[in-house]
């Protein structure tokens, strides 16, 4: 009869409802004018042709008073209200449920294929690692069996091994002082005698002799050679002193009317015996080199008159220990120092008011470079020199290296002559 959610009320025994609350049925069966009888207690509908269900006429039924109207119409209104709450509840009741179950749906998919594709990923790292810790059990099983390989050869083989060691030592040190023998016996004084005859051969061939004893100048193979490297530095800036080689000689040449045309030539000519005779020392030495065995501290390179000197630089040099040695010529590893004087690479510097000298700083250190050359040749060849004939007395090769006088430190010719001389002495 009621519809789904249908209120009823009950006055004095009668029940009421509303006609939007009744089936379609029982609203159409309601709405005649005269409605049947029903049993005592059942349920009516409030209308205006509602008539009681014992009664064989119809009876007025009783009136309202105004609190019944009253409270009746609170009834209504509050009816109405709970219905419109009751609508929008439901409404946000489904939108809510729609809301709260989209999202979670879709967040709980995107979470669940995250959470495959971790698990896949971690077992190709579970499978990767495994392989890394089987090999690494191979690599540790292996160094195991090195080790008790080793320890067994220590503990079992190594003892024969040392004692065979030592009698192979014993017996190669019975058979050392004999060799020692030998070598003093027959075969130093042997590459002695060798030795003296090719640098006898080599004096000849380069002749060192002095030139003036008022000058110390010395002249190698007829050409004058200064006698420190200051005085070589001054005949190449100032023209002074003048140098002569055995083909020029100041008292045969017949005086001109140009002075300043011959001592232009004058000039010239020192400078040619300069390079020269460093040409000269430069042969000399490498030949000695090579014959001695003995190699020098800086590559000499012989190109007759254009000789140079070759240094070569390790990553740990600083050119600011050098503060006279332009940072360009240490770009490379390898620097080259002429060991000839060139006017056309020579800078000028001022040393007074309307003077100026010339200098060239690798003709300078070309000729450091030489001197220092020369002064660890003429000591490997005192140590050789001991070391062949066993003499190390004041008497033997300390010597050589004790009696050079402090002032021809840097006498190149001097001290080329006396290293031969040395060498060539006969032996005691």
């Amino acid at each position: 009869m009621f519809g789904a959610n249908a209120i009823v009320w009950t006055f004095d025994g009668t029940e009421y409802c509303l006609r939007s609350h009744l089936q379609p049925r029982y609203l159409e069966r309601f709405s005649k004018a005269n409605i049947p009888n029903s049993a005592p207690g059942h349920r009516r509908v409030a209308s205006s042709t509602f008539k009681h269900a014992n009664a064989s006429v119809a009876v007025k039924p009783p009136s309202y008073s105004v609190d019944d109207a009253r409270h009746i119409s609170s009834l209504v209104v509050g009816l109405r209200d709970f219905d419109e709450i009751k609508k929008n509840a439901s409404a946000e009741i489904d939108a809510l449920s729609c809301q709260s179950r989209t999202p979670k749906l879709v967040v709980g998919i995107e979470e669940h294929d995250r959470l495959l594709h971790s698990v896949a990923k971690l077992d190709k790292l579970i499978a990767r690692q495994e392989c890394a810790n089987e090999s690494l059990e191979s690599e540790i099983l292996a160094r195991r069996n090195a080790a008790k390989q080793i320890a067994t050869i220590v503990s079992d083989e190594f003892p024969s091994f040392q004692r065979l060691s030592e009698e192979k030592m014993e017996i190669v040190s019975s058979q050392v002082p004999p060799l020692h023998d030998s070598l003093a016996a027959s075969i130093y004084p042997q590459i002695l005698s060798r030795t003296h005859a090719i640098v006898s051969e080599l004096i000849n061939a380069f002749p060192i002799t002095l030139a003036d004893n008022r000058t110390g100048h010395y002249c190698i193979s007829g050409i004058e050679f200064p006698s420190s490297i200051k005085e070589i530095l001054h005949v190449c800036y100032n023209e002074t002193p003048a140098l002569h080689n055995a083909g020029s000689n100041p008292s045969t040449l017949a005086p001109t009317a140009n002075s300043s045309t011959d001592a232009h030539h004058t000039y010239v000519s020192s400078v040619d015996c300069v390079n020269a005779g460093l040409s000269e020392i430069v042969a000399v030495l490498n030949i000695l080199s090579s014959v001695l065995g003995v190699a020098l501290k800086y590559d000499l390179s012989f190109s007759g008159s254009r000789s140079v000197l070759i240094e070569h630089l390790s990553p740990q040099q600083v050119v600011s220990n050098n503060s006279t040695t332009p940072a360009a010529m240490h770009v490379s590893s390898t620097v080259t120092y002429p060991l000839f004087y060139d006017t056309e690479h020579s800078e000028g510097f001022v040393v007074a008011e309307e003077h100026k000298h010339p200098r060239n700083v690798r003709f300078e250190r070309g000729l450091a470079l030489l001197n220092r050359n020369l002064s660890f040749f003429v000591s490997e060849i005192a140590s050789l020199y001991i070391e062949y004939s066993g003499d190390n007395s004041n008497g033997g090769g300390g010597s050589l290296v004790n009696n050079i006088p402090v002032d021809c430190a840097d006498h190149f010719l001097w001290n080329l002559h006396y290293v031969m001389l040395f060498i060539t002495a006969p032996a005691k």
